[in-house]
């Protein structure tokens, strides 16, 4: 194998490499994103079930 096809091969693994961590980082981006837009949807969810909750006790304590 001569110099030149020794560097292209080096150049090549070089940029996959780079390739490979970029794409890591990508998906550790959108898992980060997923978690806090996961939280948040719960926060909502947990609200939106407080305020049932209250509005059943008080159709409940309504007099009929």
């Amino acid at each position: 194998m001569d110099d030149e096809t020794r560097t292209a091969i080096a150049t090549l693994s070089e940029t996959v490499s780079t390739g490979f961590a970029r794409m890591e980082r990508y998906f550790e981006l959108q898992q980060a994103q997923y978690v806090a837009f996961r939280a948040e949807v719960r926060a909502e969810f947990a609200e939106v079930r407080t305020e049932l909750t209250g509005m059943r006790t008080e159709l409940t304590a309504r007099p009929r």
